[in-house]
Order: structure tokens, then C-alpha cells, then sequence
């Protein structure tokens, strides 16, 4: 093959596949290759582009999509060089554009890399944090003055061109007027900075978090997993409302959950049993100042509609928080006896159903056995059982719900027929742990039924438990008509304190300190029931 007609791309890589003539091959086409290279600074800026992506992928994973357009730049201008480095070599015509065109890739990929190292890198390493818009604003206007500044450079009539085409600039300024609208809008703010990212708010219905502010758009992230993006300008003409902020408060978002409840029930007895349940156990992400309020809304036909009203501090957690609060006030409802309201529609009749009277035989007939496998309760008679099992009441409670609170001076007692319980105790920096458990069947709180006791550590419940309560004014009418029931008591009370410290401290059993504590109980339980010394001996 003649030299002359050596393909190009053979030579040097370049996509002028065509016959050069044969000058292409001597040491002037190579000259001029690396006259392009150094003039435009090349291999600087390929190192620069190495250096920005190392540090971008070590320091900002998140932020490598920035770099994509830098990449493609430097490789359309590496692309560009050896075309460039031939139309200098023959003497082309069109050579200068093209000299041009390299040399703004050139350009715009050193802004953008300068643009990533320091708002990127730099910037947040010091602990400041700019607007993303603001990089893209900076990146456009550097770019057009650089690209103004080359083509003057190079000769090119940028003043009469700018002269000349004021028609086309107007055509081109009212054809995006849209988009300098949002720029315009962005630009609006970021510099107010009411609204800001990671701001909750609502516009036009749609609910979510602000993740990022451009120059074209707002991006909201909304609790279903979608990402909405809200055009500035639209943005700027809208109603915003910020979920949960107050200048110079913290974030918190009222919130409200209804229940209804019918006319069996006063309210002040409605409202303190669900005020005391959510107020006794808080739930996470609600705050505790201001506290939970339970509210009497409305008077309805048949029922009362009543209101849980409670701040939120994270407004994602809405959704699972508000379930939470609604099965707590369930269980709080249970336990105090008091029923939701009925369908208006629901008849009411006033007869007792066979069913319901059978139902009601069983029930006491399950208390009187949950009474009879408690050795707490095995000095007692069947009949004095059988009252005792008359008082109880059913008292289920939802997951980590406290159903004993430390220091609270409270006198009943309870019996776990389901479900487990953690004791909690408070440390010396106020956080609580737990130091035991406990399963059903079990009893719990008997030392404040006998003896007033404060209550000595938390009992929260590990899943949903269900509980029977005592009362201190039931327990106190079987003690006050056979006060020898409150010696037998004091034993089992006493030796399970024994067994309990035998187990903690590796201790063998003591008859005598058993004795003392039986005694010591005994005395303290005489005491608070108002007994006669000696009167629950044996």
C-alpha cells in the first residue's frame, strides 16, 4: 500500500477514514497533536479529572452522578484533539471552530471539576453546606463567560454577534420564559430560606420532605416511596405549608386520633383512663411537651366523640405512631370497662340472653381458677376465693405500655394470665433498664396490696399481655373479717424475698431470717390494713 493512501485511522485513532496525503505520516501531524495537547493543557486536566473522582468516591459515594458530565466533556474534547491536530497540519479552513470547540470542552470540564472539589469536597469537610442550585447557577454563568472570553480570544465577533441577534434573543427568552421562571423561583428560595431541605411541608395536597432544591424543580419525597418534583415557579405561586415548624421552636406536627365512645361512660372517666395509659408509657416520636391531651369534641345522638391530640416529632412516622396510639387507647378502654360506641343503628334489648348469662358463668368460673393456681391466694377459702374473683377485672394491655410505673404509690394488684413482662429499674443517669422478667401464670405488685409499699420498679409488657386486677378494697374486706389470712401471707411474701436474694447473692436458705422477715411483714401489713397486733398470728 502507498503511503498516500494510508487510512487515517490506522495512524492515529481519529474517524476521518480516507485516504491523507502523505505528509500525514512525517513528524509535522505528531508535532501538531502535541502542540494541541500542551496548549490545552490535557494531561493536566486528565489528572485533575483522576484526582476529583478519587476523592469524590471516597469522601461523597452519593455525589459520583455529578461527574458523569465532566467525563463526557474531557472525553469529546480528547476525541477532538487529534481532528483538530490534523486541520491544523493541512491547513483547513474550518481549524479555528474546531480549535474552539476544544478548548471550551476543555474549559467547562475544568469549572465543573473546580465547581465539585469545593462545593463538594471542600465545603462540607469545613462544615459548610451551600444549595445545590447554587452550583449549577455558578457553573452556568462561569461557563458563559468562558466560553465568551475564548471565542474573543480566538477572533471571533463576539460583540457583533450579540448586537445582531437581539431578535433571536428575545424569540429565545420568550420561548423560556418557563424555565427562567423556575430559575428565577430557585434562586427566590434558597435565598429566603423558609423553605429548606429536609423541611416537611404540603403543596397542592401533596405531603412530603423537601430532599433537594434545583434550579428547575423542588423535589419532594413523599411516605409512599414516590418523589414528586414541583416546578420552582409553581412552587413560588402555591400555598406551602410547613408540617411542624415554628421559628425558633423545635419540630413538632399536631396530630389528632378520634374514638367514640356512648353515654354508659361519664367523660371525666373516659378521658383519665386514656390520659393516664398514654401519659404513664410514652410513645417514640411523640413529645412530651406539650404532653397528650384527650379531649371531648363532640356531643353526638348516641355517643361521645372524643380526641387524642399529641405533637410529632418526625412526621414520616405519622402513619405507624397514630396505629400505635389507637391501640393503646383500645386497651386502656378495656381495662377501665368502658365500650366504644355502638352503631346508631344497633338495637338494644333488655332481656338477658341464655348465651350471655352462660358466657358470664364462665368467665367467673375462669377467675376463680386463675385465684385457686396462685399460692398467694391458698390460705384463703373457696368462698372468700369466690368474692375475690368477683372483684377482679379483666385489664389487658398493648406492647410497651407500662402497667406499673417505679415510686407511683398505687395498691393494686395484678395476676398475668398471658404474655410476659420486663421489670424495669432507673439507673443513676435516669435511663431505665431491665433486670428481670417475668411469664405468665404470675402475680405481680402484691407488696403494695399488703403493705402500701411504693412501687420499687417499673412493669412494662414485651408483647400484648393480658392481666386480672385486684383491688386494695377488695382484698381488705376478706383480711378485715379472718385477719389470720395475713399471717400466711407474710410467710409467702417473706419467702419469696429469700428466694429471690438466694438466687442474687448465692445464698444458702436461713429459717432465721426467713422468721424475721415473716414477722416484719407481718407487722407492716397489720399496719396498713389497720390490725390490732397479733391479730394475723397463727
Amino acid at each position: 500500500m502507498r503511503p498516500g493512501s494510508w487510512p487515517a485511522c490506522a495512524n492515529a485513532g481519529f474517524v476521518l477514514c480516507r485516504p491523507l496525503p502523505g505528509s500525514v505520516l512525517n513528524m509535522d501531524f505528531w508535532s501538531s497533536l502535541l502542540g494541541e495537547l500542551l496548549a490545552d493543557n490535557t494531561p493536566l486536566m486528565v489528572l485533575g479529572l483522576l484526582v476529583t473522582y478519587a476523592l469524590v468516591r471516597v469522601l461523597c459515594p452519593d455525589e459520583r452522578p455529578r461527574l458523569v458530565l465532566i467525563l463526557y466533556m474531557v472525553g469529546l474534547h480528547v476525541l477532538l484533539l487529534p481532528v483538530a491536530a490534523y486541520l491544523h497540519h493541512v491547513q483547513a479552513d474550518f481549524y479555528p471552530e474546531v480549535r474552539l470547540a476544544t478548548l471550551i470542552l476543555a474549559t467547562l470540564a475544568g469549572i465543573g471539576m473546580i465547581n465539585s472539589l469545593v462545593f463538594v469536597v471542600l465545603l462540607p469537610r469545613v462544615g459548610l453546606r451551600s444549595p445545590r442550585i447554587l452550583h449549577d447557577v455558578l457553573f452556568g454563568v462561569m461557563s458563559a463567560l468562558a466560553v465568551f472570553a475564548l471565542a474573543s480570544n480566538l477572533g471571533f465577533n463576539v460583540a457583533g454577534l450579540i448586537a445582531t441577534s437581539a431578535v433571536l434573543t428575545a424569540v429565545i427568552g420568550f420561548a423560556l420564559q418557563g424555565t427562567l421562571g423556575n430559575l428565577i423561583g430557585g434562586l427566590a428560595i434558597q435565598l429566603d430560606d423558609t423553605v429548606s431541605v429536609d423541611n416537611w411541608v404540603s403543596v397542592g395536597g401533596v405531603v412530603g420532605r423537601v430532599t433537594q432544591i434545583r434550579w428547575r424543580y423542588t423535589a419532594l419525597e413523599t411516605r409512599q416511596w414516590e418523589t414528586i418534583l414541583i416546578p420552582n415557579g409553581q412552587l413560588m405561586n402555591a400555598q406551602v405549608v410547613l408540617l411542624g415548624k415554628r421559628y425558633g421552636q423545635p419540630l413538632k406536627w399536631r396530630r389528632e386520633v378520634d374514638f367514640r365512645v356512648d353515654y354508659f361512660h361519664a367523660p371525666t372517666v373516659v378521658i383519665e383512663a386514656v390520659e393516664h395509659s398514654l401519659l404513664k408509657a410514652p410513645l417514640e416520636c411523640v413529645s412530651q411537651d406539650p404532653p397528650v391531651q384527650v379531649l371531648l369534641e363532640e356531643l353526638g345522638e348516641s355517643f361521645g366523640r372524643y380526641t387524642v391530640r399529641y405533637w410529632l416529632n418526625d412526621p414520616e412516622q405519622e402513619g405507624p405512631v397514630a396505629s400505635a396510639l389507637r391501640t393503646r387507647v383500645y386497651f386502656a378502654l378495656k381495662r377501665a370497662r368502658i365500650r366504644l360506641a355502638l352503631p346508631s343503628e344497633q338495637v338494644f334489648l333488655t332481656h338477658t340472653d341464655q348465651r350471655a348469662t352462660a358466657g358470664q358463668a364462665r368467665h367467673e368460673a375462669y377467675k376463680l381458677k386463675i385465684l385457686d393456681d396462685q399460692p398467694l391466694f391458698a390460705s384463703l377459702s373457696e368462698a372468700e376465693r369466690r368474692r375475690l374473683a368477683e372483684q377482679l377485672t379483666y385489664a389487658p394491655f398493648a406492647a410497651g405500655e407500662r402497667v406499673l410505673v417505679e415510686g407511683e404509690e398505687t395498691t393494686e394488684l395484678y395476676i398475668l394470665t398471658r404474655g410476659e413482662c420486663g421489670f424495669l429499674v432507673s439507673g443513676g443517669d435516669g435511663q431505665s433498664r431491665e433486670v428481670a422478667r417475668l411469664a405468665a401464670p404470675a402475680v405481680f405488685g402484691e407488696m403494695a396490696l399488703m403493705t402500701g409499699a411504693p412501687r420499687s420498679a417499673s412493669t412494662q409488657a414485651l408483647g400484648d399481655i393480658e392481666c386480672y386486677r385486684l383491688e386494695r378494697e377488695a382484698f381488705e374486706a376478706v383480711i378485715q373479717a379472718r385477719p389470720e389470712v395475713a399471717d400466711h401471707i407474710a410467710m409467702t411474701l417473706a419467702q419469696r424475698q429469700m428466694e429471690l436474694e438466694a438466687v442474687r447473692e448465692d445464698l444458702q436458705r436461713d429459717e432465721d431470717r426467713l422468721e424475721a422477715r415473716r414477722w416484719e411483714l407481718l407487722s407492716r401489713i397489720q399496719g396498713f390494713f389497720g390490725l390490732r397486733s397479733g391479730e394475723g398470728r397463727r
